[in-house]
This record gives structure tokens, sequence and C-alpha cells, in this order.
């Protein structure tokens, strides 16, 4: 399916993925808006966004403008819908798309078991995938190469550049980390000790959503308990494991194996398997920070080593509940005042106070274990107590 522009002589393929790869099958039906820059199809091809598996016909919209494909046949999780669609309409100016479909997941309580119309709110709650981080690591040097001039490694510059302008930072390098070596780097230094608060699944596929292959369960699990020993291998898992549980409790997770990493890199064990970090590094580590300055890294690290490390919570309910329009200027304010230096108060003398005797009905306390402290939306937490053995939580 083409778009031909009688203005500028050009015509333009449609049924393409956002990263430029042409449909595996035919498109069904078309339509496009008013200005030209949108145009809703049906195709029930595979490969034009990531887990499309439902071997149906969908509606995606091509942006010409952004040069991005995106499925709107979808269920409120992101997934393809579970029945076809055979046509599509877009409204003039405002992007809104309606459309048949079978499909029972689309919407809540839909069991009349018959096709129905729907229409997609590009404004409305869905997230947008497409501008993820990692989205943008693959998509901009195929979509727009050369754009950041010399560089050899235009996805990494790219998501340097986003993160700094998107969080308020100057990100002067980047060091990107390879899983593979991850995992070998971690069996170089012993393992690393980390607190397991709930089960984490090892492996394990929903079967639906973006890059997912077909259902299956769980392999085992990583079982909950306090100062664990973990290997590469279940190190991975303890920082990936996803099956069942939330993201934001993935997300910890892998700030927690960070701060594990981090504790566990001490010199007598960098000196005594320095031969081993050396070949998982090979695999490990890319990054642009030049030669030269290295020396003054090593001395930084062994500061962050012994430094109090804090995660920012960046109150996702109130700046960016859906995912959509971040508000980047109270994001940047919170991030602005977490990395303030402190000022230390004025001590001040306490008055004294008569020492109170203990009757004889005075019992003494066990000492109880402090419950975790919870993050407070847009503070600071340290990632001592975020990383705490808190068995009551549950990963959800």
């Amino acid at each position: 399916m083409f778009v031909h522009d009688r203005q500028t002589g050009t015509t333009e393929r449609i049924d393409v993925s956002s990263g430029g790869v042409q449909a595996d099958a035919d498109y069904v039906t078309a339509r496009i808006n008013a200005d030209g820059h949108l145009v809703c199809f049906v195709s029930s091809a595979t490969n034009l966004v990531a887990g499309d598996t439902n071997a149906r016909s969908d509606v995606f919209v091509r942006d010409r403008n952004l040069l991005t494909t995106t499925l709107i046949s979808r269920t409120p999780g992101g997934a393809p819908g579970n029945g076809r669609t055979n046509v599509c309409a877009i409204a003039a100016d405002s992007g809104h798309v309606a459309f048949n479909s079978n499909a029972t997941d689309l919407v809540a309580g839909d069991s009349n078991g018959s096709d129905d119309i729907f229409v997609y709110d590009p404004s409305g709650p869905a997230e947008q995938p497409e501008f993820y981080l990692d989205s943008m690591y693959e998509n901009v040097p195929k979509q727009h190469p050369g754009i950041l001039g010399q560089t050899d490694n235009e996805g990494a510059d790219v998501v340097k550049l986003a993160a700094g302008a998107a969080l308020g930072l100057d990100i002067d390098y980047y060091m990107q980390v390879n899983l593979a070596g991850f995992r070998q780097i971690i069996d170089a230094l012993g393992g690393i000790t980390v607190n397991v608060n709930y089960r984490v699944p090892i492996g394990g596929d929903y079967g639906a959503g973006p890059g997912s292959n077909s259902e299956k369960k769980p392999s085992g699990y990583i079982e909950p308990g306090p100062e664990q020993k973990l290997d590469g291998y279940h190190a991975l898992w303890f920082a990936r494991g996803r099956y069942g549980l939330s993201d934001p409790s993935r997300q910890e997770r892998q700030r927690c194996t960070i701060h594990a990493l981090v504790s566990s890199a001490n010199p007598q064990t960098l000196v005594t398997s320095y031969q081993q970090i050396a070949k998982a590094g090979k695999q490990l580590l890319r990054t642009d920070i030049p030669q030269d300055i290295l020396a003054a890294f090593i001395q930084l690290a062994l500061k962050v080593k012994n430094a109090k490390v804090t995660n920012i919570d960046l109150d996702k309910n109130k700046n960016f509940p859906t995912g959509k329009n971040p508000d980047y200027t109270a994001m940047q304010e919170i991030i602005q005042k977490a990395i303030a230096p402190k000022t230390n108060p004025v001590a001040s003398t306490p008055s004294a106070k008569p020492t109170k005797k203990p009757t004889s009905s005075t019992t003494t306390k066990r000492p109880t274990t402090p419950p975790k402290p919870t993050a407070t939306p847009g503070e600071a937490q340290n990632l001592n107590d975020a990383c705490a053995y808190n068995p009551s939580q549950t990963g959800n």
C-alpha cells in the first residue's frame, strides 16, 4: 500500500513497521486523514508491531510525519485483540479511528458474540511504546541515520541525549551493559547477596503483549529469604523475572541487583578474579568514556561504593499517570531537589531531664524489626532501606 503526494511527486510505502520493515502479508483496506499525515489500514501482517501473534487481521495507523506504525485494535493491556477486523475509518483532523471487530477483549464486558464498532481515541490513556527509551535506541538510527553526526554507537547516544533532556541533566558518558556478560561478571565476583522478599519467577511468558511469544509457565522460582547468595544465572532472573509480578517490583529488584553488585566488588575480589572479570568485561561493557580519564572514574567508583545510594521516585500517579505527555518540568524539579547539596542543621544543646528510674512493674520489651520504609512519591529513598528484607511484600 502506498501514498502518492501529487504536490511533491513522491510515493511512500505505508504498510511498514516503525523500523521500516515491509509487511509480511497483504492489507485489506485503508483510509487517509485530511492533511494526509495519518493513514489507518487493516492488515494481517505479523511483523508491523512486536508481539502480533493473534493470527488475525488488525487495524494499524501509520504516522507519516513521525514514521511510526501503531496497533489500534488492541486490548487495554496493549495486546492484539482476539478477533479479526475488516474495515476502518479515520477522522479528518482529530486522529480518531473507527473500526469493526469480532474480538471480545477490546473492552470489558463484550459478550454479545457479534461484530461491534469501536472508536480509538489517540488522546486516551494508552501508553506510547514507540517512544520508550529502548524503542528510541532502535528506531531513531533506522529512521534518521546520521542525525547525530559522527558516532560509533548511535542508539546509545540517542538514549543518552533523550534521557538527559527528559531529566534535565547533562549526561556526558554512557555505559552499555550486555546481559550475558552481566551474568558472567557476577560469577567472576563470586556472586551477589540480596534479600528475596517474595517468589521470583525464572522464565515464563504470558503469550500476549509486545515482544511476547507463546504462553509458557516459569521453569522455576527463586524462593524468599534474607541475604541469599545468588550466582550469575539466578541474579539475572532476580533482576528480570516478571511473570505474575508488577513492573515496579521488577524495577526495584533491578536497582537492588546493581546495589548488591556495587557492594560485592571489593578490591580483594577484583585482584584475585581479575582475569575472569576482564574476560567477562569484553562482553559486558561498551562505553564512550575516554581512556585518559578512566583513573578518575575508578576513584569515583570507590566513593560510590561507600556512599549512600538512593532511588528517586518521579511520582508516576501525578507526573505521568498514563505514560503519555509526562510533566518533565515537575520531574526535573524532583531530581534537582534530590541531588542538591544538603546543609547540616545547627546542633542545639539539649535541656537536662531527670532520669526516670524503672519501677518494679516495668517490663523489658524485646526489640522489634522496624518496618521497611515505603517510598514517598517524589522523594528519594535509601537503597539500603528499599532492598532490606521484608517478607510482607508480594511483588504486586
